[in-house]
This record gives structure tokens, C-alpha cells and sequence, in this order.
């Protein structure tokens, strides 16, 4: 859990990120994901005055498996399903290929691809609950500048990873760029009054500090 904040800190760390919503974290959180909040939160966020654009993003544990359904890391590794962001908020630095652009895509981060002998054009799979879904990898994208730790991440369509994450309807986070002549310190306050006490509100530096 604590790598995953790790991650999830690298991928948000974040020259378009003026403001960021994410899970208030309960004390007791050890070996679980922060909860996910409603969708509903970033319709308000949009109504706020100085927003100049805002995203909901998913962050979450998955199992990936490679072309005959193999794990695609080894070991206790974890494996994670990213949803693909618009500019300016995606951190991503595609190596190879493109981003997703239907349910059926996905971008696989280098290393694991390189481990797993993935190619652009072959397949990747998240199992979830009850399937392995396959997708087609249409990139290969790099985390920021630190190594992930053997982690292996998968990037979806938004909609395609809130359905195989079981978020349908939910986000793990916001990423919110403020319009020109707005602080991102103002633009915190204003987000904060309109948004539920179970969610975070932090300017983009405040985030990636933490």
C-alpha cells in the first residue's frame, strides 16, 4: 500500500496539476486502497469558479497477466490499472506506440513489457473478478523518472478501467488545472468548500510533497 502511494505520488507529481482531490485516507489503512468517491464530486469541481479544466482519474490494484495468461511480474510485485489522462495532466511519457482509445487498448509500462517480451500489437490481460479481459497494447509508456520496483502498470481507457477496477461510477482522484490569474492556493479553497469531507483537496505541490 504504501508503494502504491509511491506510485501513484511519482505519477501525479505534476507540472498540470494545479490542484489534486484524492481519498482521505482512514488511520487504520495498512493493506488496502484508499476508498474511491463518487463521480459525482468532479461535476461539482467543474462548476467552480476558476477551474479551467478538470479529470477523474483511476489509480488501482489489478492482477495483469501476459498473452497465455501468465503473471506479467514476478514475485510480490504489485500490478496496477492507471486510466489514460488528457493534457495537461498525463505524466506518462509513451516510449513506443500511443495511449488507449477504446476498450479494447491498453498501454503496458516498459520494463514489465520488456520482462514479459510484450510488443506494441500483441496483448496484454487484467483478470478481474470473474474474467481475464485481453486487451490490445497499442504503447509502452515509462513512470516519471524512478523505476517502478518491478511493479507492472496497464493504461485504459478512463471508462475501461473504472470497469475492470469495480469503480464504474467512481474516481481515485481529480486532477484540476486553474484558470490564468487564479492561485493555486485560492483555487484549493474554493474546490475545498464544494466538495465532500471524505475527499482531500491539496495544490499539486502540496501532493507531490506529501
Amino acid at each position: 500500500h504504501h508503494f502504491m502511494r509511491e506510485i501513484h505520488r511519482e505519477l501525479e507529481a505534476v507540472k498540470g496539476t494545479d490542484v489534486a482531490v484524492t481519498p482521505r485516507e482512514p488511520v487504520s489503512q495498512d493493506d488496502r486502497e484508499p476508498p474511491a468517491f463518487s463521480a459525482s464530486v468532479l461535476d461539482r469541481v467543474r462548476r467552480v469558479d476558476g477551474v479551467r479544466k478538470a479529470e477523474g482519474g483511476i489509480f488501482s490494484l489489478v492482477k495483469l497477466v501476459d498473452e497465455k495468461g501468465d503473471p506479467l511480474v514476478a514475485g510480490f510485485a504489485p500490478n496496477f490499472v492507471s486510466s489514460a489522462l488528457p493534457e495537461p495532466f498525463e505524466t506518462l511519457t509513451y516510449t513506443k506506440g500511443r495511449p488507449p482509445r477504446n476498450d479494447r487498448e491498453a498501454a503496458v509500462d516498459q520494463s514489465s513489457a520488456d520482462r514479459a517480451g510484450l510488443k506494441v500489437g500483441g496483448r496484454v490481460g487484467v483478470a478481474g473478478e470473474r474474467e481475464i479481459r485481453r486487451y490490445r497494447i497499442t504503447g509502452l509508456v515509462r513512470l516519471g523518472e524512478t523505476s517502478s520496483g518491478g511493479a507492472g502498470t496497464a493504461v485504459l481507457t478512463p471508462a475501461e478501467a473504472q470497469r475492470v477496477a469495480g469503480k464504474v461510477g467512481k474516481y481515485d482522484q481529480i486532477s484540476i488545472e486553474a484558470e490564468d490569474g487564479v492561485s493555486n492556493d485560492e483555487l484549493k479553497r474554493r474546490v475545498a468548500e464544494v466538495v465532500p469531507r471524505s475527499v482531500l483537496v491539496e495544490s499539486g505541490e502540496e501532493y507531490a510533497e506529501r
